[in-house]
């Protein structure tokens, strides 16, 4: 998250890259390449089941050094973007929200008490009528 890598920590990663007499290209993709080692570390160390498929969506998805990067780490996954499947990455949050919407709607918990630290299962949002 942005709390651990946000601009303090791009700033560090600059000073240290620059002590060390790297290029900025070689800043930048060492910095990709670390965010593809955690995306698989994640999938690795954190998922109950084994992915076969990562599905990328966002601005990530649109860095084909990233992309491959996460192709090359995770060789038995498929890693396609959400616009190899006919979706628009930049929808992404709408969607996002359609779903919780849709969760809240049926009366189906749509918070994540193990991410957010939360006490339990709930269902958020509220419905209201003008």
């Amino acid at each position: 998250g942005r709390e651990y890598y946000g601009q303090d920590y791009v700033r560090r990663l600059v000073e240290m890259g620059q002590a060390a007499g790297l290029r900025w290209e070689d800043m930048i993709a060492t910095a990709t390449c670390f965010t593809a080692r955690t995306i698989e570390y994640a999938l690795r160390n954190h998922c109950a089941h084994r992915a076969n498929r990562l599905i990328v969506g966002g601005g990530g998805s649109m860095n084909p050094t990233l992309m491959e990067f996460l192709r090359r780490c995770l060789p038995e996954c498929q890693v396609l973007t959400n616009e190899d499947l006919g979706l628009d990455s930049n929808a992404k949050e709408a969607v996002a929200f359609a779903v919780l919407a849709n969760e809240f709607c049926h009366g189906i918990p749509n918070n994540a008490p193990r991410a957010t630290g939360a006490e339990r299962p709930v269902v958020m949002g509220k419905l209201t009528l003008a």
